[in-house]
């Protein structure tokens, strides 16, 4: 079970997923996976996303619905995707501020 489930709802926003991925994957703790439900988003470009978290070995659940989800049920599918002690919501656009801040939350 990782210490820390980042569960991000994404539609159509990949550019600014890639950079949160960034982020995340830039932390000195280590013990923690990524949740992505994509709400059946337009831009063809899932593989990226996919692609990211396979090359830097992050431990990840992605759901591709078929049908368009809103944000709620959107984020609620991310939710259900996890098994971390603790889940951190975040937006497909937000980024953690330091490199060591979930060391920081952990400790």
């Amino acid at each position: 079970m990782p210490f820390f489930s980042f569960c991000i709802p994404n539609y159509n926003r990949t550019d600014f997923l890639l950079q949160t991925l960034k982020s995340i994957a830039g932390q000195d703790f280590t013990d923690y996976e990524i949740c992505i439900s994509d709400g059946n988003s337009t831009d063809g470009r899932f593989h990226e996303i996919r692609n990211f978290l396979e090359t830097h070995q992050i431990a990840h659940q992605l759901y591709e619905s078929p049908i368009n989800l809103q944000y709620d049920p959107n984020l609620r599918k991310a939710i259900s995707l996890s098994s971390g002690q603790y889940l951190v919501l975040m937006g497909n656009d937000d980024e953690l501020s330091t490199s060591n801040i979930l060391s920081y939350l952990h400790a």
